[in-house]
């Protein structure tokens, strides 16, 4: 007799496992006294049983059924959710009566069962919707108001028990700052705390509290959206800085400006502590804070807001809110061909070799032909369009070579130029030269005009502005002539109007040339044709008579000695510039004192008084050009002394520190901060360190001018003497050792009044109890600091450094006796960088909700914290540098905890000490693991497509977890099996993890296959479930035989083709929704005499269960649970190989190894020879695959040995017909020993570029010019990484030049009245290729008020006809084609 199988109701399930994602437990909120704010207010999370629970497993769709069929169905449904809810809200504090809650779950209840209506005329509109809530809620009030006072009493005082420990329960998900709505997450908690203070409860007091944050929180987001205009302010006002009234304004506007920056950075840490610490936070010092901003009558916010007004509206006055900034001519005066140097100093090589790169003859004897030319110029009306026909040895070219001079300003460009315009060579082999002026205004039009002026005689000069006439003269002007063209001190680099200006020139005569003075190398690369030309400094003899010329004129005799000293020392600060040559010459040549030259040496460039023309004023020129982010961060290095040497990475990180990267979506701050640096040192702002090609320095001139551009902001004390200099506004300083000055000299100093300081880089040693004193008063004093490098007292670092609320950067220079960090540290939720190359630390705090800090490399050192035992890492967003392979000196460390990290990147995890890890979401930290002694590692949300276990080491593993990793696919080792338990080193049939007891994996939905994992000799327990398995290697599970415990559940497409073997340890067994397996059941069961609890779940291939098993084989059963339910059945997979054998070879092609290692994949245990004779291994070999058709792959081959090849071979020679070889391997010689078709070629690199590249094609919808933006940012780098995030990003992520894509298709909607540019820029709401009708789209827009009213027009007509004028403007374009199951919905 079989036993019948019982089923269940699922409703009455109490063992139905439920997947919900990992998350901390809910927490309950108290309430505001706010009860109109249903969709706001914070409610309890609804029990595991719930109506609103949203599940994607079959209970919670049954429930729905239950709850929506109508009839009985409903009551019973609804009187489980209100108990339910009843339950819940009995057990947490609120300001309304559970009761009232229990009404308004009630009516929802009912609500949303009239809008499931089937009759759509029944159902209830948003209007009638929001009666009947509205309806509710003065029920409640009313009710609210008639209750007792006593019971109102008894009810806050529940409340009061629980808020009087002055902590408040908030949840641990509040999310990170939103710019667009400054600190709401902040200001949101703070005015729901308050309302359950007991000081508070009533009364004014609260009112005006709540009503005070909110106003505060209007203010802070006004300051925070004026900034932006600010930022643009500074920069147009820095183009007129030689205005002192200007500059006077625009210093007051930075100190504004970093004001505001400071304040709302100071409540961005409070936003940050409210989210870090949860619901271990004190309300009332952050209320404090609050009254500390406010300060009775006088607000922080409005005052900082009024003086940026005041300040915004006196620079308006003088007209920089309109103008377009441009160069004062005055500092850039209009150049000619004609020099006004009387004299050039030794440029004659250079002028040589430039003229030979013009073509110019240099051969004396060359002189200029006389050549006869036959014209025949036809001129079309349509176009006006040249062409010439010339005489085979007067051919044309298509472009016009063109090369770039480059060098920075004052170099000597144009006065080169120049001279070589007026060189008589020149002159005789050029028909023409044109001279333009072009500075900062590459102006198509002006400068055509300019050409053909010169070109022209006057009256054939058309009189017109139209481009197509003047260009068209310009070409039949210079169509007979060999010309050369002089474009000089030019800035823009736009690639467009390079090539707009050049049109005319396609078809001039062979010869032409066109010559660039310019000082950025990106323009020289946009324009050049031919390798640029650099030009440097004087050389240092020549230099010095020139220096000499600029002091005292041609008459250099009788000079005193002393001041030829002095000049001498001065010498080498001018770097060889014939610019700062003349300045400095003017300056000395005013007064030939030994005092004023004395001066003069003493001085810094940049505090010497110069006229507008002299060296840094012409240099600034060069910092006015840049954008302001390169501004902000060139000008930030007027902080480090001169010759200063630095690494990229270093000061990309403080720049990040400082706040002086820009934000942009999917791209890191660091890599952004690359790309700055990169500007900068292509536009000759950093220079290589001749000595180092890591290392960069400053050149001097530009040293002095970025000191003079930020000269009421960095500062740089050298000696005692500069203490009282400092600027009280200070915002970065540097204090160099060397010098007299001590540490008891900056205690003496009042830093109090440098309050506003962001950045102290102190070089001094900090050794005595003073020195400990002065780093107390700086943290209790210097509340803005951003970044700080200092040495540090044997005292350690004062708890007092929590002040420094701002701090993003701290790097230690020296070492402490203090072995530990304070505990306040963590309280740094800006902390970012933590660099303590020299000090030892044993112990320090969890690393806990830093969410701006990016790197650890200086902290987590073996000779930092060489006795550290445990290391956690939580909620650190953007960390990604943690010197994991460098974990192997850390000796003591037991246990690492990284949760919530996902940018980590890491090349290796060796730990040999290591015994527990805990990996949430860690970046890519478990890629590459060697931890001898691990015997935990829990891994939660890795998102990888593969693990691959060759990069694991851990042969102490005994538990293992793996779950919520959504991407992965595949766990896998490619690694060979060998039979021999210690077999020269492959790993033996024990496995990857031979002492592995636990096995759990769960929640990895794309996980196809995991058969790798399975050879687990000593596992216990086996737990997998909701898995996308599609196979399982069943035998292997058969083969453990110390199993006890197996689970698999939710993995639902499993194919048990090859059976399901049970190994007869066994004492529980799970099967739950895991696919037909009715082939091996129930003869799965009959060797389980040990087995004591079976639940087999919602298997619809288990009918009935033979009788005698339960007496016979089942003996031992104590807990029987059958639970079945009909579900849907993935396809089964039809192999065409009946075996497949992978053979990992690496570089060892050992015939008798790779033998053994096919036989012990193809032939069960007792059939392989116990033998090395590789006659006997091949005989058996060669029996095991007589009969089946078999796929052999031999992964990473290097050896291409012909016989060792074909003696590998030999048992192959009669396989059955089908049967295939794959060799994959690095070398097409190997290709060529072992391929009998032709070799397939991985192209790496290339070839996956060019698979992200068809990816991305699709987005480009056939533009060309959409084409050429992806094509530019696509070409910035081919890198795997650039060209992915490129991919995963949208197209208006993407930071693009004015002529590109986006830009362009911007003119069109800008060109739209302002109706209708409201209605498209709604649309931006939809996902992309979201296919929708007009209708619906009308009535959307209605109902959002975006359609303007007219008398007697209805809206919807209006709207519609908003559509159609879109639609005509071809912003929406009409589907030809719906597919089917879009039409069927």
């Amino acid at each position: 007799m079989a036993r019948a199988v019982r089923r269940r109701a699922p409703v009455h399930s109490s063992r139905r496992r439920a997947t919900i994602p990992l998350r901390s437990p809910p927490l309950p909120l108290v309430n505001p006294p706010h009860a109109s704010s249903w969709f706001r207010r914070p409610t309890p999370a609804p029990p595991a049983r719930g109506l609103l629970l949203s599940s994607p497993n079959l209970e919670c769709r049954r429930r729905r059924r239950v709850f929506f069929s109508g009839g009985s169905g409903d009551a019973v449904g609804r009187g489980e959710v209100v108990g339910s809810w009843r339950k819940r809200l009995e057990l947490i504090p609120m300001h309304m009566s559970s009761e009232m809650h229990i009404q308004q779950v009630e009516q929802c209840i009912s609500i949303a069962l009239k809008c499931l209506e089937p009759d759509s005329n029944k159902r209830p509109t948003s209007l009638d919707i929001v009666q009947s809530l509205n309806a509710e809620e003065t029920k409640s009030r009313s009710l609210e108001n008639s209750t007792s006072v006593a019971e109102k009493d008894r009810r806050n005082q529940n409340l009061f028990s629980q808020v009087n420990r002055n902590i408040i329960n908030i949840p641990k998900t509040i999310s990170a700052i939103n710019n667009l709505n400054e600190c709401a997450n902040l200001f949101h908690w703070v005015i729901s705390a308050a309302s359950s203070l007991k000081s508070m409860c009533s009364g004014t007091q609260l009112e005006k509290l709540q009503g005070d944050a909110r106003q505060l929180q209007s203010d802070l987001q006004c300051l925070s959206d004026t900034l932006p205009a600010m930022y643009n302010l500074i920069d147009r006002a820095e183009w007129r800085i030689h205005d002192h009234y200007v500059a006077d304004l625009l210093s007051k506007l930075k100190d504004a400006v970093y004001d505001a920056e400071d304040l709302l950075d100071e409540f961005r840490w409070y936003e940050k502590k409210v989210s870090v610490e949860g619901n271990a936070i004190l309300v009332e010092p952050i209320i404090d804070f609050f009254h500390s901003v406010t300060q009775g009558s006088f607000n922080k916010v409005t005052g900082i807001q009024k003086r940026l007004n005041h300040l915004s509206g006196q620079l308006e006055k003088i007209g920089l809110h309109q103008t377009i900034p441009r160069f004062d001519k005055s500092f850039r005066p209009e150049t000619t061909a004609f020099p006004i140097e009387p004299e050039i100093f030794s440029r004659d090589n250079e002028k040589e070799k430039l003229i030979r790169m013009l073509g110019v003859p240099t051969d004396n004897s060359t002189g200029p032909s006389k050549r006869k030319r036959k014209r025949n110029a036809v001129c079309s009306s349509a176009s006006n369009q040249i062409c010439a026909t010339i005489d085979s040895n007067e051919a044309t070219i298509t472009s016009v070579p063109v090369l770039p001079i480059v060098g920075i300003g004052g170099v000597g460009k144009t006065t080169l130029a120049q001279d070589i315009c007026n060189n008589s060579k020149v002159i005789c082999h050029f028909e023409l030269v044109i001279w333009i002026f072009v500075s900062d205004d590459f102006d198509v039009k002006r400068l055509t005009k300019e050409a053909l002026d010169q070109s022209s005689p006057p009256e054939k000069v058309p009189k017109t502005d139209n481009l197509n006439l003047l260009q068209g003269a310009l070409a039949q002007s210079l169509s007979n002539k060999r010309f050369l063209i002089v474009l000089d001190d030019m800035w823009d680099g736009n690639e467009l109007d390079w090539k707009r200006f050049c049109a005319p020139f396609r078809n001039a005569l062979k010869g032409s040339m066109m010559l660039v003075t310019t000082r950025s190398p990106k323009v020289a690369d946009v324009v050049r044709t031919m390798d640029r030309f650099p030009l440097e400094g004087l050389k240092e003899d020549v230099f010095r008579k020139f220096f000499k010329f600029c002091v005292f004129g041609p008459n250099s005799s009788n000079i005193d000695p002393e001041l030829e000293r002095i000049g001498e020392k001065i010498l080498p600060k001018l770097r060889g510039s014939p610019l700062a040559a003349k300045t400095l010459g003017r300056l000395l040549g005013m007064s030939l004192e030994l005092a004023h030259w004395d001066r003069i040496l003493k001085s810094q460039l940049w505090e010497l008084q110069q006229k507008e023309t002299d060296i840094l004023p012409a240099l600034r020129l060069s910092y006015m050009y840049l954008p302001l982010y390169l501004k902000r961060c060139f000008s930030f290095c007027a902080v480090y002394p001169k010759d200063y040497i630095f690494k990229k990475e270093d000061l990309v990180e403080i720049w990040v520190a400082e706040g002086l990267v820009e934000h942009h979506p999917n791209i890191s701050l660091h890599h952004t901060g690359g790309q700055y640096f990169e500007e900068l040192a292509h536009l000759s702002f950093f220079h290589k360190y001749p000595r180092s090609h890591k290392k960069y320095v400053i050149h001097d001139l530009m040293h002095d001018m970025a000191q003079l551009v930020s000269k009421d902001e960095c500062f740089i004390v050298k000696e005692k003497n500069d203490i009282p200099k400092m600027p009280q506004n200070v915002r970065h300083l540097s204090v160099v050792n060397g010098g007299d000055i001590q540490c008891s000299d900056l205690l003496k100093h009042d830093m109090a009044q440098h309050r506003k300081l962001r950045t102290l880089f102190c070089h001094l040693s900090l050794e005595s109890e003073t020195d400990n004193t002065v780093m107390e008063k700086w943290c209790n004093e210097l509340l803005c600091m951003r970044v700080m490098v200092c040495s540090i007292s044997n005292w350690g670092l004062p708890g007092s450094i929590s002040n420094m609320k701002l701090l993003r950067y701290l790097q230690i220079l020296d070492s402490s006796l203090c072995k530990s960090l304070p505990s306040a540290f963590c309280c740094l939720y800006n902390m970012q960088i933590f660099n303590a190359t020299k000090w030892s630390i044993d112990d320090i705090p969890s690393i806990f909700g830093c969410q701006n800090l990016s790197s650890l490399e200086q902290l987590l050192q073996p000779a930092y914290v060489p006795n550290i035992k445990k290391i956690k890492i939580l909620s650190c967003s953007n960390l990604e540098r943690v010197p994991t392979e460098k974990f192997g000196g850390l000796l003591f460390l037991e246990v690492l905890y990284v949760f919530r990290c996902p940018k980590i990147k890491s090349q290796w995890l060796c730990a040999p000490s290591l015994k527990e890890m805990y990996l949430y979401d860690p970046g890519d930290l478990i890629d590459n693991i060697e931890c001898s002694s691990l015997t935990k590692f829990h891994i939660w949300g890795y998102p990888t497509e593969s693990i691959e276990l060759k990069m694991w080491n851990l042969p102490s593993l005994q538990e293992l977890r793996i779950g919520y990793c959504g991407s992965l696919t595949i766990i896998r080792d490619s690694e060979p099996l060998s039979t021999d338990l210690f077999h020269s080193g492959t790993r033996s049939r024990m496995g990857k993890f031979p002492l592995l007891t636990h096995l759990t994996i769960s929640s990895c939905g794309e996980l196809k296959t995991m058969d790798d994992l399975l050879y687990l000799p000593a596992i216990e327990s086996i737990k997998i479930r909701n898995c996308g398995l599609q196979s399982l290697a069943a035998n292997r599970l058969g083969d453990s035989s110390r199993l006890k415990d197996l689970e698999i559940s939710d993995c639902s497409s499993l194919d048990w083709q090859s059976g399901l073997l049970l190994p007869s340890s066994l004492q529980n067994l799970t099967l739950w929704n895991c696919g037909d397996f009715s082939g091996s059941f129930p003869s799965c069961l009959e060797n389980l005499t040990s087995l004591e609890s079976l639940e087999i779940h919602d298997c619809e291939c288990i009918v009935s269960v033979p009788g005698h098993m339960w007496s016979s084989n089942l003996k031992s059963l104590q807990s029987l649970e059958f639970f079945c339910q009909d579900i849907c059945n993935n396809s089964k997979v039809i192999r065409h190989f009946k075996l497949v054998i992978w053979i990992f070879v690496s570089d060892d092609f050992d015939v008798k190894t790779l033998t053994k290692e096919a036989l012990d994949q193809s032939s069960p245990p007792e059939k392989v020879p116990k033998t090395d004779n590789l006659n006997l291994l091949q005989g058996a070999l060669a029996r095991s695959l007589s009969n089946k058709r078999f796929l052999i792959v031999l992964d990473d081959m290097w050896d291409g040995n012909e016989l060792d090849w074909k003696r590998f071979c030999a048992p192959f020679r009669n396989a059955l017909k089908g049967s295939m070889m794959l060799v994959t391997t690095r070398s097409p010689k190997i290709a060529d020993v072992v391929r009998t078709m032709d070799p397939f070629p991985l192209e790496g690199l290339k070839e996956e570029l060019e698979r992200i590249g068809v990816k991305i094609l699709p987005k480009l919808r056939g533009s060309p010019l959409a084409a050429k933006t992806l094509g530019r940012l696509l070409g910035m780098s081919l890198e795997l990484a650039h060209w992915d995030r490129i991919l995963k990003s949208q197209l208006w992520e993407h930071q693009q030049k004015e002529t590109d894509i986006l830009p362009a298709l911007r003119l069109s909607y800008m060109y739209l009245p302002l109706y209708l540019k409201r209605c498209f820029l709604f649309c931006a709401v939809y996902p992309k290729d979201y296919i929708f009708k007009k209708e619906d789209l009308v009535e959307i827009w209605v109902a959002e008020g975006l359609v303007e009213h007219h008398p007697n027009i209805s809206l919807h007509h209006t709207g519609g006809q908003y559509f159609e004028e879109l639609a005509h403007l071809s912003f929406f374009s009409e589907v030809s084609t719906v597919p089917q199951e879009i039409c069927n919905t």
